[in-house]
C-alpha cells in the first residue's frame, strides 16, 4: 500500500475550479485537465512490452537482445494511422512474429490467457511508438505526477477542494489545472507520515511564455501537515520522542487564512 498524500487546492474562483477539476460524478479527476490516452489502459505486468534501451538495467542481456529482434521486426510494420486494435490484429496474423513473442515472453499457447498476454505485448509496443509510454503506470507517474488518479474527494469549504493521491502531490496535473483555469492556484499537500513530504506552492500561468510559474510558500512544516489532514493540534517531541509541547489548534485553522495570501 502507498503512503497517501492529502491535497488541498485553492483558487480565487472556486466554482470555476470545481467545474474544471471535477467529473460528472462530482469527483476530482485528472483526466478533466490532462486526459490519459485510453490506449494506455492495459495491464501493467510481466507480459507488457519493454524497450531495451529504456529498461536496460531491469533485464538480462539475453532477453534484451531477444526483445530487440522483435522490435526490429515490428518497426517496419508500424503504421501510426492504424488504431491500436488494428495494429495488434495485423501483427497477430504474422505467425513468425507471434511465435517469437510467445517464445521470448514465455507465453504458453495452451494457457487460456495466452491471447491476452500476446495482445498486451503488442499493444504496449504500439503505445510506446505513439505516446512514448507502454501503459498507464509510467504515464501516470511522469505526466500526472502520481501513481493513480485522485480519490476521496472532499469539498473542504467554499474556497477549496481536497483529495488524496498515492505517494506524491500530482504536480503535472496541478500545472495543467493552473493553465486551464488561467488564474493562480494554491496547492497544499501533506503525506500521512505527518511532517514529511509536505508543502505549499502557488502555481501561476503566464500566457506570454505559455508556462506555469511555481512559487514555493512553505515546505516540510508539521503545522501545515496537521492542518491539511484536519488534526486539531500538533504534538512536539524532543530527540527521544518525548512529548514536550501541545500546540493549541487555533494556530492551524484554515490554511488559506493563516498562511500568506495567494500570489497575484
Amino acid at each position: 500500500m502507498p503512503n497517501w498524500v492529502r491535497n488541498r487546492v485553492i483558487a480565487e474562483d472556486c466554482a470555476k475550479l470545481r467545474e474544471v477539476l471535477l467529473n460528472e460524478k462530482g469527483e476530482v479527476d485528472f483526466n478533466q485537465v490532462l486526459p490519459m490516452p485510453q490506449d494506455l489502459m492495459i495491464d501493467s505486468g510481466s507480459h507488457s512490452f519493454q524497450v531495451p534501451s529504456k529498461y536496460f538495467a531491469e533485464y538480462q542481456q539475453k532477453e534484451l537482445e531477444a526483445q530487440q529482434v522483435i522490435v526490429d521486426k515490428m518497426e517496419g510494420l508500424f503504421d501510426p494511422t492504424l488504431t491500436q486494435a488494428q495494429f495488434v490484429n495485423k501483427i497477430m496474423t504474422i505467425t513468425s512474429i507471434t511465435h517469437l513473442i510467445m517464445t521470448v515472453k514465455g507465453i504458453d499457447k495452451k494457457d487460456k490467457g495466452a491471447q491476452k498476454s500476446l495482445y498486451q505485448f503488442i499493444a504496449g509496443y504500439y503505445n510506446f511508438k505513439k505516446y512514448g509510454f507502454v501503459d498507464w503506470y509510467k504515464w501516470s507517474q511522469e505526466v500526472w505526477g502520481t501513481k493513480w488518479n485522485a480519490s476521496n474527494t472532499n469539498m473542504y469549504d467554499d474556497e477549496a477542494v481536497e483529495f488524496d493521491t498515492a505517494w506524491c502531490m500530482p504536480y503535472g496535473a496541478m500545472n495543467a489545472l493552473a493553465k486551464r483555469l488561467n488564474m493562480p492556484v494554491r496547492v497544499c499537500w501533506a503525506d500521512e507520515d505527518l511532517g514529511s513530504n509536505c508543502g505549499m506552492i502557488d502555481l501561476v500561468y503566464n500566457p506570454t511564455t505559455d508556462e506555469v510559474e511555481c512559487y514555493e510558500v512553505m515546505t516540510e512544516s508539521k503545522e501545515l501537515a496537521y492542518d491539511t489532514w484536519g488534526y486539531p493540534h500538533v504534538s512536539v517531541y524532543d530527540d527521544d520522542y518525548n512529548e514536550i509541547e501541545d500546540v493549541d489548534d487555533e494556530r492551524f485553522i484554515n490554511a488559506n487564512k493563516d498562511y500568506p495570501s495567494i500570489q497575484d
